[in-house]
Parts: C-alpha cells; sequence; structure tokens
C-alpha cells in the first residue's frame, strides 16, 4: 500500500480537493477538543478544587470551556449540513466524469470482453465513496495521531506504567483490522457478479412498456428465476463472511473498551489504596484520560485501516483509468458510417431447397453491408449486384 500512497493521495486531491481541507479542519477541531476535555477540563477542576482557589477562576474557567464548545458546535453545524454535502457533490461530479470519459474512449473491441465488463464494475462500485473514504481517513489519521503524540508526552510526565493499558488495544486492533479489511474487500467483491444481475433483471423489469409485455411472455418466470439465483448467491456470500466479521468486531470492540477501562481502575486503585502515593482526586481524571487516549490511539489505527480498505478499492479504479484509451493513441473515436467496419457482415451464407443435395450457389461468398445498400429481400439486407434467386 505504501508504494500507491502518493498515487491514492494525488487521485483524492484532484477529485475531493476542497472536501479534504474541510473534513481535516473538522477532524482537528475533534480531537483537539477531545484532548481538552478528557485530559485538561477534569484536572483543572480538580486541582482547583484541592488548591482552594475562588469561585471566580472555575467560573470564567468554565464559560472558556462553553465558549470553545459553541465554536465547535457552529463549526459542526456548517460542516455537516453544508461544506460536507457540497464536497461530496463535487467529488461525485469528477470521479464519475473522470469513469465515464474513460469508458467514452475506450477501443469498441473492448466492451466484447468479460474482463472488461468486470473492471468496470469493480470501478463503478461506490468509487465516490471510497474516494471520499480515502480522504476522511487521511484526515482522521493525521488528526488523531496529532493529538496522541502529545497525550504520549502528558503520560510519559505521570506514570508511563499505564501506557501498557493503551497499547495492547492498539496491536490487537491493528491484527484483526487488517484481517477484518481482507474479509470485507473479498465479500464486497464477490458480490459483485450476483449484483451485477440483479440490476440487469431490475433494468428489465423497470423499462417503460416492456415490463408489461415481459409479464405476458415465458422470459418473464425466466428472468424471476435468474434474480432469485443471483440474489441467493449474494445472500451466501454474506453469510459466509458474516460471522467471521462478526467475531472479529466483537473481540475489536471488547478489548478496546473493557480492557483500558478495568486495568487502569484496578491500577489506580492499587496506588490510591495500597501505595498512597495518588491522591484521591487524581483517580476520575487519570482513569478518564486513558480511556481517551485509547479511543485518540484507536482512531490512529482506525484511520490507517480505513486507508487500507479504501485503497483496495481505489485500484479498481486505477487500473480500469489505466487502460489505454482512443486519446493515448491520439486517435479519436470514429463515427459508425465512417469505420473501416462494415455496419453488416455474412459469411458462409447459403441456402438449400426441400429435396436438393446441393445448396444453392451464389450466397456463401462473403457478403458487406455498408451505409446506403437498400435492397430487403425477406427481412435480409442485400447490397446492390445481388438478385433474387
Amino acid at each position: 500500500m505504501l508504494r500507491n500512497v502518493k498515487k491514492d493521495i494525488l487521485f483524492v486531491q484532484r477529485t475531493a480537493g476542497e472536501f479534504f481541507v474541510w473534513n481535516m479542519l473538522f477532524h482537528m477541531i475533534e480531537q483537539g477538543f477531545k484532548v481538552f476535555i478528557g485530559v485538561f477540563f477534569i484536572r483543572v477542576i480538580m486541582n482547583s478544587l484541592q488548591m482552594g482557589k475562588d469561585t471566580g477562576f472555575i467560573f470564567r474557567f468554565l464559560l472558556l470551556s462553553c465558549v470553545i464548545y459553541l465554536l465547535k458546535d457552529f463549526y459542526y453545524a456548517v460542516y455537516f449540513h453544508y461544506l460536507m454535502p457540497l464536497g461530496h457533490a463535487k467529488a461525485m461530479l469528477r470521479i464519475r466524469g473522470a469513469v465515464y470519459e474513460k469508458a467514452d474512449n475506450i477501443p469498441l473491441q473492448n466492451y466484447e470482453s468479460p474482463d472488461f465488463y468486470s473492471g468496470y464494475e469493480k470501478a463503478v462500485r461506490g468509487k465516490e465513496q471510497y474516494a471520499l473514504d480515502y480522504a476522511d481517513s487521511l484526515c482522521g489519521l493525521l488528526a488523531s495521531f496529532s493529538a496522541a503524540l502529545f497525550l504520549v508526552i502528558f503520560f510519559s510526565r505521570i506514570d508511563v506504567s499505564m501506557m501498557v493499558f493503551v497499547l495492547i488495544p492498539v496491536v490487537v486492533a491493528l491484527v484483526l483490522g487488517k484481517r477484518m479489511n481482507e474479509s470485507i474487500y473479498q465479500r464486497d467483491m464477490e458480490c459483485v457478479e450476483s449484483q451485477k444481475k440483479e440490476k440487469y433483471v431490475s433494468r428489465c423489469f423497470s423499462s417503460k412498456g416492456y415490463a408489461a409485455e415481459l409479464r405476458t411472455t415465458p422470459m418473464y418466470s425466466v428472468l424471476l428465476k435468474y434474480y432469485r439465483k443471483a440474489a441467493d448467491q449474494g445472500i451466501k456470500v454474506v453469510k459466509k463472511y458474516g460471522n467471521r466479521l462478526s467475531a472479529f468486531g466483537f473481540v475489536h470492540t471488547t478489548i478496546g473498551f473493557l480492557f483500558p477501562f478495568l486495568g487502569s481502575c484496578i491500577y489506580l486503585s492499587y496506588r490510591v489504596f495500597i501505595l498512597r502515593n495518588l491522591p484521591v482526586g487524581d483517580f476520575a481524571s487519570l482513569s478518564l484520560a486513558v480511556l481517551n487516549f485509547t479511543q485518540i490511539l484507536l482512531n490512529v489505527v482506525y484511520g490507517w485501516q480505513a486507508l487500507e480498505r479504501s485503497h483496495l478499492y481505489l485500484q479498481n479504479i486505477h487500473a480500469f483509468l489505466g487502460q489505454e484509451s482512443f486519446r493515448d493513441k491520439g486517435d479519436a473515436p470514429k463515427e459508425p458510417g465512417n469505420q473501416e467496419v462494415p455496419l453488416l457482415e455474412v459469411r458462409n451464407l447459403s441456402y438449400r431447397y426441400p429435396g436438393n443435395e446441393k445448396d444453392v450457389t451464389g450466397l456463401n461468398l462473403p457478403m458487406h453491408v455498408e451505409v446506403g445498400d437498400r435492397c430487403i429481400y425477406n427481412g435480409i439486407c442485400f447490397p446492390e449486384g445481388y438478385s433474387k434467386l
């Protein structure tokens, strides 16, 4: 993945540049507020009460905290209701335009290949969402890493032993997260074929005029059976990976929350009641700080895992956009009438009258129908010069 990070970032920057900037600011505010509330707010209040500071200091600090909270909520409202939808719309326009333009400029013979359609289906599967997820994950990773680096310095000055309760969930998240990413990607890729079949049947059933006629023919039951078979195939794939992902998710969440919470509570209780080298007031602030520190470090891990997952899907877009096109060769797509390939080409056509042992001569020659040939006999087009036999 590291070898293609630059390629992914350039693609995201080109297609979702504005969204990346707004999202980065959002994550920096979010992580900064977590550090402020989870570490400094409780600690300042508890220390102020223990040291007997006047209520004026505590009131000013609470007022400052309210102002910070209101500013955070103001940006959140603007981001979620205006900036994020706008960034999504612009990114979708650019990404769809790039994929559809590439599909329009690819040589026509490629459309006869099943591999081309498979690559196209994989490229267009959530193409906008995974590019936006990549931008969001990268911003979250950078912001969480900055907050985590600050908290590492903070904890190293208090008690290095408490880092154990933070690092173990992080290691578990790294190992399980990679397995979860691989399983999710494999599940989605195995569902591509069945979903393509379902879309085909849905288009047939929803076509105006055609759907009404279709219901009165045997083809309706054939398509319905085709649809159910494709749906059953998709359900089997989801079940195949569902149990595995559920187990991973349960272990991931349990260790990520219970271990740091219970471990820090037991360790701090030991220091308060047995060793008696920690004030009771620091118990709440440090235990809360451990939980927030764990969550921030896990956000770093989640951000990296989301980058890996989005990268798997972006590879399909890169592969599709990297196909050779007319533009790459410097040629423009030709109009149908100017192509060297005829509109209709017939080879080895022959006819045998009932009771005859030989075919009618003359029709087993190659026949080409070009634009302007108008001779029609019994629904078959013949170029000028062919006569009725």
